[in-house]
Formats: structure tokens, C-alpha cells, sequence
């Protein structure tokens, strides 16, 4: 079991697509939102490689609407950054109350 720890999740849209994405990773037998904070989530993933492999395997993901920065790897622990690609809007798939005139999560 891995810890991610995801930075810049008050785009709700961009944070509910790279949990998607991630869950659909070969590899990754599960993904749980472990804690949400203001700007930050805390996820649990059942991933049957290493911290290293997993931040690599999604380094090589494409995102669309967003990037990923690795902040940091350890032993079963990753920290993660989620960023707006310039130009992009990630609310155009946003469910309402998740685009950019809504208030970030609490």
C-alpha cells in the first residue's frame, strides 16, 4: 500500500480525474481518498510496485487539462503537485460547483 499525498487539488475536476486515471493503471488494484484538506488529499493506493515506479508510470500519463510534479518519493510514500496547464480550463468537464468561479474545497 502506498501513501500519495496530491498538493493543488482545489480544482475538484483536475483531483477527480487523476484519481480516475490513476485507478485505471496497470498495477493499481485500488485507489481511496484517505483525507481532503483545503488545497491538499491524502490517497491510499493498492499499487503492486514501488513509490519510484509509480511516480514514473504517471511522469509518462497525460493529463490534458493538467501536469504533475513529483515533490518527493519514499518508501511508500509519494508527494505529488497537480497544476492547470496555461491556456487550459479544467472546469469544462467540471460537474457544477467545481470550476473556477467556485470556492476552492475546505
Amino acid at each position: 500500500m502506498l501513501e500519495i499525498e496530491v498538493e493543488g487539488t482545489s480544482y475538484l475536476s483536475s483531483f477527480v480525474k487523476f484519481r480516475r486515471i490513476l485507478g485505471e493503471m496497470p498495477g493499481v488494484a485500488s485507489v481511496q481518498v484517505k483525507e481532503m484538506k483545503a488545497d491538499r488529499g491524502s490517497l491510499a493506493v493498492d499499487y503492486s510496485g514501488s513509490a519510484r515506479s509509480l511516480a514514473d508510470a504517471l511522469m509518462r500519463q497525460n493529463f490534458d487539462t493538467f501536469g504533475i510534479t513529483v515533490q518527493s518519493i519514499e518508501k511508500g510514500r509519494l508527494r505529488l503537485g497537480l497544476a492547470t496547464k496555461k491556456g487550459s480550463d479544467p472546469s469544462a468537464d467540471a460537474p457544477n460547483g467545481t470550476g473556477p468561479g467556485s470556492k476552492p474545497l475546505q
